[in-house]
């Protein structure tokens, strides 16, 4: 994946997060991540947290 990409898909994971409360499964696949893990490890490795805990840091709406 390109960086350019790898950055889109971080940055738009971070907005429904927290301008949403769309569950973290529905975000994987709208993203077109090919599984729910394979996305919490993608956005953990780049973040440091979970997409959960992105959530709850950043007051976002529970999923």
């Amino acid at each position: 994946m390109s960086v350019a990409l790898t950055y889109v898909k971080i940055q738009k994971s971070k907005e429904l997060l927290t301008g949403t409360s769309m569950p973290v499964k529905e975000i994987a696949f709208n993203l077109n991540f090919e599984s729910v893990s394979y996305f919490i490890t993608f956005f953990k490795s780049r973040t440091g947290m979970s997409p959960g805990e992105y959530r709850s840091k950043s007051g976002g709406k529970p999923g």
